[in-house]
């Protein structure tokens, strides 16, 4: 019976500290304790090769055969020195500092930096079809009340569904982006075919999550509409009927806020459904002393307002220039503003939500609460 040496590998952990060498088991031992994720980085012992855990998985290491012992002439091999024994990593939730408001959008602008070559035209091809859709499928308003018209079921339905695929589409190219500021966060090589290795694991949960949170914002929306045509039918005011309307709607906004980062939750923290959810709300709501906007709910939103409002002056100085031109200059120059608006936010959003992820997560393990 031959023995045989198994492959070993090294373990790169966020903080910058490595781990190993430890054989596959070992790795697969702190895997299933949350030391390390699918998409944690391992280098292996012999060739110095980088993976990721999902692909060492997916293709298990072979045993080697060890060298045929030496003749009985022959002098003795000194066996070489063993190293120490694999060290296990700490958990996923390192200690770590906690940004500021500025920190994190400087840190967003470094990362963004980094990245652009390759984060931006991954963010056209993700804002194309959202774009598409109004041309394809323009929407029809009644000049009275200035909402959809219902007049044309067929064409309503078709329109409901292309927007409900381009929106999947969107949300899937957002979890595509977080793969990608993951590799530049952690100084790994950006590669577009490491991203979509690592999406391709989390698809399903990616797909159940956002169901699951379309559905619970929009029953709020429902709700308002039904609130909104029984307080038309007993008289009630426009005016007043619009402000119970907004007042209706808090929930569902606080909801969006609270969601905004499930997908980013999904791919970092390995989560998904309710669970997901859930972890994503007690990361937005966290709220501790420590400065200025330490509220997180105010914190994302700042995050989320910021860069569109300014790309939005950008855009409305390159209107007026437009509108110097001519009015067909700016029936071609507004669609395409929007489209380039857009590619080049998404890509900046996405890094700050990542980057809100990490503080806030340190936030929740500093202050001795942290759900996972």
């Amino acid at each position: 019976m031959s023995a045989s040496i198994p492959a070993r590998f090294f373990f790169h952990a966020p903080d910058g500290r490595v781990y190993g060498p430890a054989d596959f088991p070992t790795l697969a031992r702190w895997q299933g304790e949350k030391r390390l994720h699918d998409d944690s980085k391992l280098r292996e012992e012999k060739t110095g090769n980088f993976l990721t855990y999902a692909e060492l998985a997916a293709n298990p290491p072979a045993v080697e055969p060890l060298p045929a012992p030496p003749a009985a002439d022959a002098p003795p091999i000194e066996p070489e020195i063993e190293p120490a024994p694999a060290t296990a990593p700490p958990d996923s939730h390192a200690e770590g500092p906690i940004f500021s408001l500025p920190e994190l959008i400087r840190r967003g602008l470094d990362l963004y930096r980094r990245g652009f070559r390759l984060l931006w035209p991954v963010a056209a091809v993700i804002q194309a079809p959202l774009f598409a859709l109004q041309y394809f499928f323009p929407q029809h308003y009644d000049p009275v009340t200035n909402l959809p018209t219902w007049s044309n079921p067929r064409l309503l339905l078709l329109t409901f569904t292309a927007m409900l695929a381009a929106a999947l589409f969107s949300e899937l190219g957002g979890g595509l982006l977080t793969n990608l500021i993951r590799q530049i966060e952690e100084d790994e090589p950006l590669s577009l075919g490491g991203a979509l290795h690592g999406l391709r694991g989390r698809i399903v949960p990616l797909c159940k999550t956002w169901l699951l949170r379309m559905l619970i914002i929009a029953s709020w929306g429902f709700l308002a509409i039904v609130v909104y045509s029984a307080l038309a039918q007993f008289g009630v005011p426009a005016t007043l009927r619009k402000v119970i309307v907004m007042v209706s709607l808090f929930p569902a906004l606080l909801l969006f806020l609270r969601y905004l980062i499930s997908t980013q939750v999904v791919l970092l923290e390995k989560l998904e459904g309710l669970q997901a959810l859930r972890r994503s709300g007690d990361l937005v709501r966290f709220s501790n002393t420590g400065g200025t906007f330490v509220s997180g709910d105010l914190r994302l939103l700042l995050l989320v307002l910021i860069p569109w409002l300014g790309i939005g002056f950008l855009g409305a100085g390159l209107q007026m220039l437009a509108g110097a031109l001519s009015t067909k200059a700016m029936t071609f120059v507004d669609p395409v503003l929007s489209f380039l608006g857009a590619a080049t936010v998404t890509p900046l959003l996405i890094i700050l939500f990542v980057l809100f992820v990490i503080d806030a997560r340190r936030r929740l393990r500093q202050s001795g609460y942290d759900r996972p």
